[in-house]
Order: structure tokens, then C-alpha cells, then sequence
């Protein structure tokens, strides 16, 4: 029994001889495997840059207004207007709609003024539309290219629209402009 008890012992102080180099082949071993790591992460690769073309609907300021100092025609007006409201700048498109059609104020006299509130009732747009969407089964509603206003209120009536009536088919007409060469 003391012999094994002698030897149970000298096996502990092996361990505890080893426990302390331990941590010292621990950190060779971490220090080789971070110098193998760096070696084989920092290959070089060389970078491709692809140019990317592409063409988009949207132009600058700068492009609409050269393509209406080219244009001869009064419909550059137009275009201009539609391509000005594309991105986004209603208040050109809607100064370009003008040039194109003119402005003129109107003046009414008083009378004419009464004489229509008397012969026309005022309604609010969207709850027209969409009680004539209760009553028929097709609507078809023009709005202007040049005024995105337009379409904005027209989103607002179809979501109301679609989640009445549950739609089971909704058409868009897009207009693009023509390229101008």
C-alpha cells in the first residue's frame, strides 16, 4: 500500500512538473498557429473594377435644359415637363407644362361665379372615385404625365380601392420620352 501511495504521488509530481510548462507550449503553439495564419491570409489579390454602364430615366438639370436649347418644336416644353417630373422637380415641370400651353389669367364676374356653384356641386375627388367604384366595374382615369401629384393621389384612391373591392386586375399606362438625337 505505501508503495502504491509512493507511486500515486511520484505520477503527481510528473503532472504537476508538466502543469507548469503548460502554458508555455500553449503559447508556441498559439504564436505558430497566428504566424501560419498571417502567412496564408494576406495573399494579394488583385482587384477587378468593373465600369458598370447603364442608362437611367432620370437626367440632370443641366441635360434637360440643353436638350430644350436644341428642340425647335413647341412639344420640348412638353418633354421637358414629363422628364423634370420624373425626378422628382415639380415645380420646373410644372413651369415648363406652362410654357408649353401658356398662361392666361381668367376673370369671372361674380355672377358667373355664383351661376356655376348653382348649376355644380362640390365633391371631394377620392370619394367620387370611389363610389363610382361601387357602381362600375371598370374606371378609367386620366391624369397628367407632367404632374406627379396626380399619381400620388391616384395611389391613395386604388390602395382604398383594392382593399374594398379586393381587385383582381389593375392596369398602369406608363408614357416614357423619346430619346431626342
Amino acid at each position: 500500500m505505501i508503495l502504491e501511495l509512493t507511486r500515486v504521488l511520484g505520477d503527481f509530481n510528473i503532472v504537476n512538473q508538466n502543469v507548469g510548462r503548460l502554458p508555455a507550449i500553449m503559447k508556441q503553439t498559439l504564436y505558430v498557429l497566428a504566424i501560419i495564419y498571417l502567412l496564408t491570409s494576406c495573399k494579394v489579390d488583385k482587384r477587378i473594377v468593373e465600369k458598370i454602364d447603364f442608362e437611367t430615366q432620370y437626367k440632370f438639370s443641366r441635360e434637360i435644359e440643353g436638350e430644350i436649347a436644341r428642340e425647335n418644336a413647341l412639344r420640348k416644353y412638353q418633354i421637358s415637363a414629363s422628364d423634370y417630373s420624373i425626378k422628382g422637380d415639380y415645380r420646373n415641370a410644372l413651369l415648363q407644362w406652362d410654357l408649353a400651353w401658356g398662361t392666361k389669367e381668367r376673370k369671372f364676374a361674380e355672377a358667373q361665379v355664383d351661376s356655376i356653384n348653382q348649376k355644380y356641386t362640390k365633391v371631394k375627388a377620392a370619394d367620387y372615385i370611389i363610389d363610382q367604384a361601387k357602381i362600375n366595374q371598370v374606371i378609367i382615369i386620366n391624369e397628367a404625365h407632367h404632374n406627379s401629384f396626380h399619381r400620388v393621389f391616384m395611389k391613395c384612391c386604388v390602395q382604398v380601392i383594392s382593399a374594398t373591392f379586393r381587385i383582381s386586375f389593375f392596369d398602369v399606362e406608363m408614357w416614357m420620352t423619346p430619346k431626342l438625337s
